[in-house]
């Protein structure tokens, strides 16, 4: 454990012995030293422990209290695991997570804002509904769900269409019932990487649309289905899986990342396929397409090579295509429209090309003004996490990481 003064450049050891992470108290007068199944806390000034300060078993630093340095948040390392609130004044814990807080993901707000929906992997895994101010926290199911393109909300928001983890499966649940249906068994669903097979809400709420099957033969095909609230099942139409990446479905069009330089259409009414972009484009690791909230343009991640990628949208209408300034550089997962049409968000990682991975939510103006990293450094966006903005534009929620848990985030969008 060295200590080095930042003015002089001064170090020196203050402690050889093994451990976990380190965090120090904002007053710079104590420093955690997690090991396993015990906490350390040493005096900063001699090296010394702090044997005043009493610390419960079973438990690892995550963060100090900005607060006071004798808190810290903590995670009990039992099962169920929790996010705790440490007082070192007399050893007490008090629990701030009533759900399993090291398994958070699939955060999306409902049509009207007014509530987040997320999974927990909780005692099987179980879709939570909590409301935009943080209050009215409860289960709506049990099931087994991804945390990654895993929610879905019907257009009305009575409804949530979910993918069950294990065995693979959609669901939907009625929000005010609590009545949950598989609605696409696992032999109708493709069997693949979730990342790549999406399913959506067709407009008018009565729907969902899927990937299904690859169908047999020569030249294999996955069929795109539709299924309705009433257990009316069609096909759509089919679409070839030779060179097939990323897709999603955006109003009646199914929109494919066919390789790393073309993005197609897919017209679900007419079956007619036109390219709208042809470039470097990202094609891997969840990389997909956006669209904006009218609907004239789609957004997404252009690989341009090197170290870097930058945010593109183009233009349905008339296919101009844009390139959006972005000097931060690093990796781009998920670009986004802001409801106002100035602003992009961005799920991003700056510094994965210098070989540490720190995702961050970015907001990116679209007439080239600078960006802006709206992520605290102590609440960094989970791996492959999805930011999901608010109807009003407003404010954005995500799963965040934190050492050893998640947490759901909401952040304030500032004016640029």
């Amino acid at each position: 454990l060295i200590r080095i003064n930042v003015a002089s450049g001064k170090a020196d050891s203050l402690r050889e012995r093994p451990g976990g992470p380190i965090g120090v108290s904002s007053d710079g007068k104590f420093i955690a030293f997690a090991k396993p199944s015990e906490l350390l806390i040493y005096n900063a000034a001699n090296g010394n422990l702090a044997d005043d300060l009493r610390i419960p078993p079973n438990v690892t630093v995550l963060a100090w209290s900005r607060k006071s340095s004798t808190e810290l948040t903590a995670i009990e390392e039992i099962i169920p695991s929790s996010v705790q609130i440490v007082s070192l004044a007399d050893g007490r814990l008090r629990s701030i997570t009533p759900v399993d807080s090291s398994s958070i993901g699939a955060t999306v707000y409902s049509p009207d804002g007014r509530t987040v929906a997320f999974s927990s992997h909780r005692d099987g895994g179980r879709l939570m509904l909590v409301g935009s101010d943080g209050s009215h926290l409860h289960a709506l199911n049990k099931a087994g769900i991804t945390s990654e393109l895993g929610i879905s909300w019907s257009p009305t928001g009575r409804h949530i269409a979910y993918r069950e983890e294990s065995p693979l499966a959609i669901h939907v649940v009625d929000v005010q019932s609590g009545r949950d249906r598989e609605i696409v068994p696992n032999a109708r669903f493709a069997p693949n990487d979730p990342f790549a097979w999406p399913f959506a809400w067709r407009a008018d709420g009565q729907a969902v649309r899927y990937f299904g099957p690859v169908l047999p033969g020569r030249g294999a095909k996955h069929e795109v289905r539709e299924i309705s609230l009433d257990g009316k099942d069609r096909l759509l139409t089919t679409v070839a899986t030779e060179g097939l990446g990323k897709a999603n479905f955006i109003n009646d069009t199914l929109v494919e990342i066919t390789g790393p330089r073309e993005i197609r259409g897919i017209s679900l009414v007419h079956g007619t396929v036109r390219t709208l972009y042809s470039g470097p484009v990202r094609n891997f690791l969840g990389g997909h397409v956006s669209v904006s909230s009218d609907g004239a343009w789609i957004g997404f991640s252009a690989d341009e090579g090197g170290d870097n990628e930058v945010p593109r949208i183009v233009s349905l209408k008339t296919g101009e295509s844009r390139r959006i300034p972005y000097p931060i550089g690093g990796e781009i997962l998920h670009v986004m429209f802001v409801p106002n049409g100035r602003d992009l968000i961005l799920s991003a990682c700056p510094t994965c090309n210098a070989g540490y991975e720190k995702w961050e939510v970015i907001q990116v103006p679209m007439n080239g003004d600078p960006p802006r990293v709206l992520t605290a450094p102590e609440s960094k966006l989970g791996n492959f996490g999805v930011p999901s903005i608010s109807p009003d534009g407003r404010s954005v929620v995500f799963e965040a990481d934190h050492s050893y848990s998640t947490r759901i985030v909401k952040l304030t969008l500032p004016k640029q």
